[in-house]
């Protein structure tokens, strides 16, 4: 910025601005592939477990809600308690959801996968 306000030279700032943001979208795009291929995998073992209905849609939205009760997925989903309840049970126990308060009563369940993408440290 010195350089700028001395000599108005703006090519090396905007070069060096043009790179950080070049960086900041590559990770994003890195990111955004690891999550479609996590959501992938978390796929096949509803699949294998012939699982359906609110059970794929739970999982299909883990990318955007990665800490769920089943207050949200019923609310998300248009179902009543229950059969929200019965899926995240039927995730839990599938792996892809992980009970994270210890209580029996207020569960709030973390997609352990998506949460270690996304607050993965940066590589750059």
């Amino acid at each position: 910025m010195l350089s700028v306000s001395r000599n108005g030279e703006f090519n090396p700032w905007v070069q060096f601005v043009a790179q950080g943001v070049m960086a900041q979208a590559n990770e994003a795009i890195s990111r955004i592939e690891q999550l479609i291929q996590i959501r992938a995998a978390m796929l096949e073992a509803p699949h294998a477990d012939n699982a359906r209905g609110i059970v794929l849609d739970i999982v299909e939205d883990l990318v955007g809600y990665p800490v769920i009760t089943p207050s949200q997925a019923a609310s998300l989903h248009s179902v009543t308690y229950p059969p929200a309840n019965a899926a995240i049970q039927r995730l839990e126990r599938l792996g892809s959801l992980r009970e994270i308060t210890g209580r029996s009563y207020g569960r709030v369940y973390v997609c352990p996968d998506i949460m270690a993408a996304v607050e993965a440290p940066s590589v750059s």
